[in-house]
């Protein structure tokens, strides 16, 4: 069985950091065998089709309380596919804050902000602060299986901001973030989460 996963990675251009995970998650993927095509929110092709790919990640910087308006957009208008595929969302910390707990609350409150008025439902969230490619004073948090499945079986509108449909993971590290939504897409899409071959794609 063919076990190459395509993404599509989306992701705001004009910060250093966000441009720097992104790049760190299209290599690991690309290491593992997958495909992923990168896209900047600001110039999103027209004809872009996320249902094409087996998973979308979104990557925006976190400034002021603020996601990219273009990436808030985006996911916005594209909400109703979303609602129907694998998707994950990443954000870096601007903040100046040196209280690990005051990034960590800002974080909640900005991805709980978008899930409401957006209806996006991301199956792998973290959040990572300027300590790339791993942050020790970031997070991961991700959709457990059950709300998944309710999720792919059509079950749409619960309440996905809710913890109990998450688990959380202390810490934010580039490859854990993307093996971890690797396989939330093997078991949403029902396939083996391992990369096709041990060498990585030429592109």
């Amino acid at each position: 069985m063919d076990t190459i996963t395509r993404l599509a990675l989306i992701y705001q251009a004009d910060t250093i950091e966000t441009r720097q995970v992104a790049d760190a998650i299209a290599t690991h993927l690309k290491e593992m065998s997958h495909r992923v095509e990168l896209f900047t929110a600001e110039a999103i092709p027209e004809e872009l089709e996320l249902s094409d790919y087996d998973g979308v990640i979104f990557g925006s910087a976190l400034e002021d309380g603020e996601y990219a308006q273009p990436i808030e957009e985006l996911i916005g208008e594209r909400h109703r596919e979303l609602q129907h595929m694998p998707a994950a969302f990443f954000s870096v910390s601007l903040s100046e804050h040196d209280d690990a707990d005051a990034l960590r609350a800002e974080s909640e409150r900005c991805i709980e902000r978008l899930i409401i008025e957006t209806d996006f439902n991301p199956a792998f969230f973290a959040s990572f602060t300027t300590e790339l490619p791993s942050s020790s004073r970031g997070f991961m948090k991700q959709m457990s299986m059950e709300p998944l499945g309710r999720r792919m079986e059509g079950e749409l509108g619960f309440d996905i901001a809710d913890e109990e449909d998450y688990e959380t993971l202390e810490g934010a590290d580039v490859e854990e973030f993307v093996e971890g939504f690797l396989r939330q897409i093997a078991f949403m899409i029902g396939r083996p989460a391992e990369p096709a071959s041990s060498s990585p794609l030429p592109y």
